[in-house]
C-alpha cells in the first residue's frame, strides 16, 4: 500500500513538473524541485527537467525542425555533422530557452543531495548524439576522433557552468558524465598513434640502408636523430596529444629516446670492435674473397663510419640534448598546460634522463676516434727504438737537431683538427677533448718508449764499461779519462732534442707545455 501511495505521489509530481516546465511557470517549477529534493529524489527532478526541457532542444538541434533563422542555422550545422558546432548550437539554445529556468532552480538548491541540472543536459545530449552520430566515437580516423573528443570535453566544461554551487565534483563523478566519457575509446586511439609514431622511428632505424649521415645538418647530420626529434615533437603536438593520455604519450617519448640510445650504443659497439680488429683479421677477410660483403646493411653502415661521420654523431647528440631541453620541453609544457606544473616537470625529467643516457655514448665515439688517431700517432713511435741502431752501428757525431720522425708523430692529430675546423657544426669542446685525450696518450706512450730505451742503453753502457775496465786491468794499462762522447751520450742527447721538438709540436696544437 505504501509503494502504491509512493508511486501515485511521483506520478502526480512528475505530471505537475512536466506541465510547469512546459508552461515555464517558475513558482510551480520551484515547488516541484523542492518537493523532489525533500523526498530525497533529486535524480527524478533531473529526469523531469531532461524530458520536459532538454529533450525538445536537443531533438530540435540534432534532427531539425521549422522555425526562424537560428533554427535553420542549427539544422544546417546538424546536417554538416561537425560535432563542435552542434555542441555550440545546443548550448546556445539551452541558454536561450532554458537559461532562466536553470538559474531559478540552482538559486534554490543547497546541499550535496540536490538535483544537478548539468547532469541532465549531459545525459540527454549523450543519448541523442550516440544514437544519431555513432561514427564520431570511432578511433579509426585518429585526427577526426581527436577533434570530436576535444570538442566533447570542451562541451562538458561549458555544461559544468550550470552546476549548482559546490556540486562540480558530483557532476564529474555522475553516471551521465561517466557514461559520456566511456564512449571514447582512448586506448585504441593511443594504440594507433603509437603505431604511427613508434613505427615510423623503428622502420627508419631497422630498415635496410635507411639510416644515413648527411654533410649538411637539418638540424642533424644523422638522419635517425632528425626522425627522433620529429617523433618526439609529434607526441606533444596539438594534432596528436590528448591531456587524458598524458602519461602514455610521455611514456612513448621516453621509450623513443631509450630505443635510440640502445640502437646507437649497439651500432657504435660494432664500429669499436671493427676498429680494434687486427690486421690479420682484415687480411683473412680479404683472402676470403670479400666475405665482409655478407654483413647486414646495418652492420655495414656502422662498421664503415668514417672519423668525420663519428664526429658528426657526437655533435648531433649534443644538439639533440639542447633541442630536447628547449623545443621538446616547450612542446610538453604547452601540451600539458591543463595539468599541474609538477606533473609536467616530472614527465620532462624522465625524458631528460633518457637523453642523458644518449649523451653517454659519446664516450664510446671518443674512444673510437681517439683509438684511430692514437694508433696512427703511436705507430710512429717505433722509430724511437731506431735511435740505438743509428748510433751503435755508425760513427755519427753528437746530434744537433731532432730526428725526422718527431715532426710526424702528431701529424694525424693535426690533420684531424684541420678537418674539424672546416666543419662549423663541430663543437670546440669536442675538438679540445679529443686533442687532449690523444695528446696525453701519445705523450704517455712516448715517455714509456723513451724510458725503456734509456734503461736498455744504460744497462748496455754499464756492461760495456765493466768489460772495458776488466780489459784494461788485464793488460795493465791506464784508462783514458778523457774519452770521446759515448754512444749512450749521443742517444741521450738525441732523445732530449726529440722530446724538446715533440713539446713544440704539442704547442702548435694549442696545448700548453
Amino acid at each position: 500500500q505504501l509503494r502504491a501511495i509512493d508511486a501515485k505521489f511521483f506520478t502526480l509530481l512528475d505530471a505537475c513538473a512536466a506541465s510547469a516546465f512546459e508552461r515555464r511557470h517558475m513558482p510551480t517549477i520551484q515547488r516541484c524541485i523542492s518537493a523532489y529534493n525533500s523526498v530525497g529524489s533529486p535524480q527524478a527532478a533531473e529526469e523531469a527537467f531532461q524530458h520536459a526541457v532538454i529533450r525538445p532542444i536537443v531533438s530540435h538541434v540534432l534532427v531539425g525542425g521549422g522555425g526562424g533563422g537560428a533554427q535553420k542555422q542549427g539544422q544546417a550545422q546538424a546536417k554538416k555533422g561537425a560535432i563542435a558546432e552542434i555542441y555550440k548550437t545546443l548550448l546556445d539554445e539551452v541558454a536561450s530557452q532554458a537559461g532562466e529556468i536553470i538559474e531559478s532552480i540552482n538559486g534554490q538548491l543547497s546541499g550535496a543531495k540536490s538535483c544537478n541540472i548539468a547532469a541532465a543536459i549531459v545525459a540527454e545530449t549523450d543519448m541523442a548524439v550516440s544514437a544519431s552520430r555513432p561514427n564520431i566515437y570511432s578511433p579509426g580516423i585518429p585526427d577526426a576522433f581527436r577533434e570530436n573528443y576535444l570538442a566533447s570535453i570542451d562541451f562538458l566544461k561549458q555544461v559544468a557552468a550550470y552546476c549548482p554551487e559546490g556540486l562540480t565534483r558530483e557532476f564529474e563523478e555522475s553516471q551521465a558524465v561517466q557514461r559520456f566519457l566511456k564512449r571514447w575509446n582512448l586506448t585504441v586511439y593511443h594504440s594507433l598513434r603509437f603505431q604511427d609514431i613508434a613505427g615510423t622511428f623503428e622502420k627508419h632505424i631497422a630498415g635496410k640502408g635507411v639510416a644515413s649521415i648527411a654533410e649538411e645538418a637539418k638540424p642533424f647530420h644523422f638522419s635517425a636523430a632528425n626522425v627522433l626529434l620529429e617523433c618526439l615533437l609529434k607526441c606533444f603536438s596539438r594534432e596528436v596529444f590528448l591531456p587524458s593520455l598524458a602519461n602514455k604519450f610521455c611514456r612513448l617519448a621516453y621509450q623513443l629516446v631509450s630505443r635510440f640510445h640502445v640502437w646507437l650504443k649497439a651500432g657504435l659497439a660494432k664500429r669499436r670492435d671493427a676498429a680494434k680488429s687486427s690486421q690479420q683479421e682484415k687480411k683473412a677477410a680479404a683472402a676470403a674473397g670479400g666475405g665482409g660483403e655478407q654483413e647486414s646493411s646495418q652492420g655495414t653502415f656502422w662498421t664503415k663510419l668514417t672519423t668525420n661521420e663519428l664526429v658528426m654523431i657526437v655533435n648531433d647528440v649534443k644538439v639533440l640534448s639542447d633541442k630536447v631541453g628547449t623545443e621538446v620541453r616547450r612542446a610538453m609544457a604547452a601540451a600539458m598546460a591543463e595539468l599541474s606544473g609538477e606533473v609536467a616537470g616530472l614527465a620532462f625529467a624522465a625524458v631528460e634522463e633518457a637523453v642523458g643516457d644518449v649523451r653517454g655514448v659519446t664516450e664510446i665515439i671518443k674512444e673510437i676516434l681517439g683509438g684511430d688517431v692514437l694508433q696512427q700517432c703511436t705507430d710512429l713511435l717505433k722509430h724511437v727504438r731506431g735511435i740505438t741502431a743509428t748510433y751503435r752501428m755508425t760513427n755519427r757525431p753528437m746530434p744537433s737537431r731532432p730526428s725526422h720522425y718527431v715532426s710526424g708523430i702528431l701529424r694525424p692529430l693535426g690533420e684531424l683538427q684541420q678537418t674539424f675546423r672546416k666543419q662549423a657544426s663541430v663543437s670546440e669542446e669536442l675538438m679540445t677533448d679529443l686533442r687532449d685525450h690523444v695528446a696525453k696518450e701519445v705523450t704517455v706512450k712516448y715517455a714509456e718508449t723513451a724510458g725503456d730505451l734509456l734503461k736498455t742503453v744504460h744497462q748496455t753502457e754499464s756492461s760495456l764499461k765493466r768489460l772495458k775496465e776488466r780489459q784494461v786491468q788485464a793488460t795493465g794499462g791506464n784508462q783514458d779519462t778523457e774519452a770521446a762522447a759515448s754512444d749512450a751520450d749521443k742517444i741521450c742527447l738525441q732523445l732530449f732534442l726529440d722530446v724538446k721538438e715533440f713539446g713544440k709540436q704539442l704547442q702548435k696544437l694549442g696545448i700548453a707545455v
